[in-house]
Protein backbone atom coordinates (compact mmCIF):
# COMPACT_ATOMS: atom_id res chain seq x y z
CA UNK A 1 0.00 0.00 0.00
CA UNK A 2 1.01 3.57 -0.94
CA UNK A 3 -0.17 6.93 -0.63
CA UNK A 4 0.80 10.35 -2.65
CA UNK A 5 1.76 12.99 -0.74
CA UNK A 6 1.67 16.59 -1.71
CA UNK A 7 3.92 19.71 -0.77
CA UNK A 8 2.93 23.31 -0.48
CA UNK A 9 4.07 24.01 -4.03
CA UNK A 10 1.57 20.69 -4.95
CA UNK A 11 5.32 18.51 -5.68
CA UNK A 12 4.31 15.12 -4.99
CA UNK A 13 6.18 12.07 -3.00
CA UNK A 14 5.04 8.52 -2.80
CA UNK A 15 5.24 6.91 0.51
CA UNK A 16 5.18 3.33 0.74
CA UNK A 17 3.18 2.00 4.03
CA UNK A 18 4.11 -1.15 3.76
CA UNK A 19 6.03 -2.65 6.83
CA UNK A 20 8.49 -6.04 7.08
CA UNK A 21 7.45 -8.93 5.43
CA UNK A 22 7.06 -12.30 7.09
CA UNK A 23 6.44 -15.85 5.73
CA UNK A 24 4.87 -18.05 8.18
CA UNK A 25 4.27 -21.89 6.98
CA UNK A 26 1.85 -23.90 8.86
CA UNK A 27 2.86 -27.45 8.77
CA UNK A 28 -0.02 -29.85 11.34
CA UNK A 29 1.56 -33.41 10.38
CA UNK A 30 3.17 -35.23 13.25
CA UNK A 31 5.94 -37.54 12.68
CA UNK A 32 5.05 -40.64 11.21
CA UNK A 33 6.43 -44.07 13.08
CA UNK A 34 7.12 -47.29 11.88
CA UNK A 35 8.50 -49.68 14.30
CA UNK A 36 9.28 -53.12 12.28
CA UNK A 37 10.46 -56.50 13.73
CA UNK A 38 8.48 -56.61 16.76
CA UNK A 39 4.59 -56.67 17.33
CA UNK A 40 2.45 -55.83 20.06
CA UNK A 41 2.38 -58.34 22.91
CA UNK A 42 4.07 -61.41 21.14
CA UNK A 43 7.17 -63.80 22.15
CA UNK A 44 10.33 -64.13 20.56
CA UNK A 45 13.54 -66.10 20.97
CA UNK A 46 15.56 -63.48 19.83
CA UNK A 47 14.30 -59.32 18.42
CA UNK A 48 15.53 -56.82 16.09
CA UNK A 49 13.37 -53.46 16.66
CA UNK A 50 13.85 -51.12 13.80
CA UNK A 51 12.41 -48.01 14.39
CA UNK A 52 11.72 -45.37 11.20
CA UNK A 53 10.71 -41.63 11.82
CA UNK A 54 9.54 -39.97 8.74
CA UNK A 55 8.92 -36.23 9.10
CA UNK A 56 10.77 -33.55 6.74
CA UNK A 57 10.83 -30.99 9.29
CA UNK A 58 12.00 -33.35 12.52
CA UNK A 59 13.51 -32.22 15.77
CA UNK A 60 16.50 -34.65 16.33
CA UNK A 61 17.01 -32.98 19.37
CA UNK A 62 13.36 -33.89 20.85
CA UNK A 63 13.18 -37.32 19.63
CA UNK A 64 13.30 -40.31 22.01
CA UNK A 65 13.98 -43.99 21.53
CA UNK A 66 13.71 -46.29 24.91
CA UNK A 67 13.78 -49.88 25.31
CA UNK A 68 12.82 -50.10 29.09
CA UNK A 69 13.27 -46.68 29.89
CA UNK A 70 17.18 -46.75 28.51
CA UNK A 71 18.19 -45.34 25.48
CA UNK A 72 18.11 -47.61 22.49
CA UNK A 73 19.70 -47.68 18.97
CA UNK A 74 17.57 -49.15 15.92
CA UNK A 75 18.14 -52.36 14.93
CA UNK A 76 20.09 -54.03 18.06
CA UNK A 77 19.42 -57.53 18.52
CA UNK A 78 17.20 -58.58 21.70
CA UNK A 79 18.69 -61.87 22.76
CA UNK A 80 18.41 -61.51 26.86
CA UNK A 81 15.30 -63.25 28.43
CA UNK A 82 12.66 -60.73 29.63
CA UNK A 83 9.88 -58.42 29.04
CA UNK A 84 10.16 -55.26 27.08
CA UNK A 85 8.67 -52.06 26.20
CA UNK A 86 9.97 -50.29 23.33
CA UNK A 87 9.06 -46.22 23.58
CA UNK A 88 9.54 -43.70 20.56
CA UNK A 89 8.76 -40.31 21.00
CA UNK A 90 8.99 -37.84 17.89
CA UNK A 91 8.61 -34.34 17.92
CA UNK A 92 8.78 -31.71 14.53
CA UNK A 93 9.92 -28.40 14.31
CA UNK A 94 6.13 -27.32 14.53
CA UNK A 95 5.71 -28.55 17.38
CA UNK A 96 3.85 -31.90 16.18
CA UNK A 97 4.46 -34.96 18.59
CA UNK A 98 4.10 -38.81 18.12
CA UNK A 99 4.57 -41.99 20.75
CA UNK A 100 4.41 -45.34 20.02
CA UNK A 101 4.59 -48.04 22.32
CA UNK A 102 5.25 -51.67 21.75
CA UNK A 103 5.28 -54.29 24.54
CA UNK A 104 7.19 -57.77 23.96
CA UNK A 105 8.80 -60.37 25.57
CA UNK A 106 11.78 -62.44 24.47
CA UNK A 107 11.37 -66.15 25.95
CA UNK A 108 14.86 -68.19 25.64
CA UNK A 109 13.11 -71.22 27.84
CA UNK A 110 11.58 -74.09 27.31
CA UNK A 111 8.11 -75.18 28.25
CA UNK A 112 7.96 -77.46 31.38
CA UNK A 113 6.84 -80.85 30.43
CA UNK A 114 3.00 -80.78 30.23
CA UNK A 115 1.74 -83.18 33.12
CA UNK A 116 -1.86 -85.30 31.93
CA UNK A 117 -4.37 -85.95 34.50
CA UNK A 118 -5.79 -88.77 35.43
CA UNK A 119 -6.20 -91.11 32.90
CA UNK A 120 -7.38 -94.70 33.71
CA UNK A 121 -5.01 -97.51 33.32
CA UNK A 122 -7.87 -100.39 31.94
CA UNK A 123 -11.59 -99.24 30.74
CA UNK A 124 -13.94 -100.60 28.64
CA UNK A 125 -14.88 -97.14 26.84
CA UNK A 126 -13.52 -96.72 23.78
CA UNK A 127 -13.66 -92.97 23.43
CA UNK A 128 -12.55 -90.45 26.13
CA UNK A 129 -11.33 -87.00 27.06
CA UNK A 130 -7.97 -86.58 27.09
CA UNK A 131 -6.67 -83.82 29.66
CA UNK A 132 -3.99 -81.82 31.41
CA UNK A 133 -1.84 -78.93 32.37
CA UNK A 134 1.15 -77.15 30.15
CA UNK A 135 2.33 -73.47 30.36
CA UNK A 136 -0.29 -71.23 29.44
CA UNK A 137 -1.07 -70.26 25.73
CA UNK A 138 1.26 -73.09 24.38
CA UNK A 139 0.51 -74.99 21.70
CA UNK A 140 0.40 -79.21 23.30
CA UNK A 141 0.71 -82.21 21.00
CA UNK A 142 -0.36 -85.54 21.64
CA UNK A 143 0.86 -88.71 20.60
CA UNK A 144 -0.60 -91.98 20.95
CA UNK A 145 2.65 -94.18 20.89
CA UNK A 146 4.94 -91.95 17.75
CA UNK A 147 1.69 -91.13 15.70
CA UNK A 148 0.67 -87.38 16.01
CA UNK A 149 -3.52 -87.46 16.73
CA UNK A 150 -3.69 -83.53 17.63
CA UNK A 151 -2.80 -80.42 18.78
CA UNK A 152 -4.53 -77.88 20.62
CA UNK A 153 -3.52 -74.69 22.67
CA UNK A 154 -3.38 -74.71 26.41
CA UNK A 155 -5.40 -71.35 27.89
CA UNK A 156 -4.85 -68.61 30.23
CA UNK A 157 -5.16 -71.03 32.59
CA UNK A 158 -2.72 -73.92 31.42
CA UNK A 159 -5.19 -76.57 30.49
CA UNK A 160 -5.59 -78.27 27.85
CA UNK A 161 -8.25 -81.12 26.22
CA UNK A 162 -8.40 -83.19 23.69
CA UNK A 163 -12.05 -84.39 23.08
CA UNK A 164 -13.81 -87.55 21.93
CA UNK A 165 -10.35 -89.77 21.64
CA UNK A 166 -10.98 -93.18 20.23
CA UNK A 167 -8.94 -95.61 21.39
CA UNK A 168 -7.48 -98.76 19.59
CA UNK A 169 -7.82 -102.26 20.84
CA UNK A 170 -5.22 -103.38 23.53
CA UNK A 171 -2.43 -100.92 24.86
CA UNK A 172 -2.23 -97.09 23.69
CA UNK A 173 0.63 -94.90 24.90
CA UNK A 174 0.02 -91.04 24.82
CA UNK A 175 3.05 -88.64 25.12
CA UNK A 176 2.35 -84.96 25.09
CA UNK A 177 4.80 -82.15 24.05
CA UNK A 178 4.59 -78.68 24.45
CA UNK A 179 5.65 -75.31 22.56
CA UNK A 180 5.89 -71.86 23.59
CA UNK A 181 4.70 -68.96 22.13
CA UNK A 182 8.25 -67.78 21.37
CA UNK A 183 8.65 -71.18 19.54
CA UNK A 184 10.70 -73.22 22.39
Amino acid sequence: MSEKLKDDYNNGKFLSLEGDKKSIFLETTPPTIIITGIEEGQDYKNATPVVEINDDYLNNDATIIQLNDTDYTSGTEITIEGNYKLYVYAKDLSGNVSEREVNFTIDISSPSPPIFDSLPSLTNISTINITGLSEPESIVALYNDTTLYDTTETGLDSSFVFNNYSLNEGENIFTVTATDKAGN
